[in-house]
């Protein structure tokens, strides 16, 4: 048989399981964040496959995968950064993340507005993992900060520090309006993407996070 026609038969054999065959099957599964809270919480030590297939609801919700697993599973340590742990996936080295870690009491109720953000001036959360009471968030690398950059260097026009601070202050703007708390947010939070975009990295996070 060839690899193809093995391909169709293994994908129509997934179609025609029951439910519960194709959860287990499935490696990733994601639900919106305000029905994770229980099935996490009751079983802390259960793995992926055990969280059921999101229910419909008939709208269009953020949804996230969550791993109930540990994070260096998939990605290892290279340096610490703002408070950060920069890392770098082990499948696929060179795509890097930052991760960051809260006691998981009370958190995945906070995460509902961090979870809902989508703003091009804000670094998205790729991933969450749970593990040994701990809540880590995988989020975008984003190399240097605004505190690194010599801007005498470049000689900036009006115009362009003009540009950089609206970008900021759009961002900072958005996370208030979505109820984050931006109070120890600083300029080396303020950082540069790959590709030269101005975005808010991840900080500390609302006190709500860290209680």
């Amino acid at each position: 048989m060839s690899k193809l026609a093995r391909m169709e038969v293994l994908q129509q054999d997934s179609l025609l399981a029951p439910p519960r065959r194709r959860v287990f099957r499935g490696l990733r599964r994601v639900r919106p964040v305000h029905d994770l809270h229980g099935d996490v919480d009751v079983q802390p030590g259960s793995s992926v496959a055990t969280i059921q297939i999101e229910r419909k609801r008939g709208k269009i919700e953020p949804l996230l995968r969550l791993w109930i697993r540990s994070p260096w599973e998939d990605y290892q340590a290279i340096k610490l950064s703002n408070g950060l742990t920069v890392a770098g996936r082990k499948s696929s080295y060179f795509k890097m993340a930052t991760i960051t870690s809260f006691a998981y009491v009370g958190a995945i109720e906070a995460l509902g507005c961090l979870l809902a953000i989508r703003h091009p001036n804000i670094a998205p959360v790729y991933d969450l993992y749970h593990c040994d009471n701990m809540l880590h968030i995988v989020g975008e690398y984003l190399e240097l900060s605004v505190t690194q950059l010599d801007f005498q260097c470049f000689q900036l026009e009006e115009w362009e520090i003009a540009t950089i601070m609206i970008q900021i202050l759009d961002g900072i703007l958005y996370l208030l309006s979505k109820g984050v708390d931006c109070e120890e947010l600083s300029m080396s939070n303020i950082r540069l993407s790959s590709l030269g975009d101005i975005k808010i990295g991840m900080f500390a996070g609302p006190k709500s996070l860290r209680s």
